[in-house]
């Protein structure tokens, strides 16, 4: 798997307690939380809801999956952390 960009980590990391968070609390951009989605790195709810497009802040959540933790600690010990 290629090396995962700073704020691809920066999110995982942020991730990392096993929460549903969204994209506002997180304070990361979509087009991250979705290229560690496309990588089944982060699952995501709440994309084919009702009201998405009013307010995806609100309606969308992700959460780190157990490759997304494999990931993030093989960059920790790879020392990206």
């Amino acid at each position: 798997m290629k090396l995962l960009t700073r704020p691809q980590f920066l999110a995982l990391r942020s991730l990392s307690n096993g929460d549903w968070m969204c994209p506002h609390k997180l304070r990361k951009s979509f087009p991250t939380l979705f290229n560690l989605e496309d990588r089944k790195l982060v699952a995501c709810r709440g994309r084919d809801e009702l009201g998405i497009y009013h307010s995806p802040r609100v309606t969308m959540e992700f959460r780190i999956t157990l490759a997304g933790r494999k990931e993030l600690e093989k960059q920790l010990e790879g020392g990206q952390g």
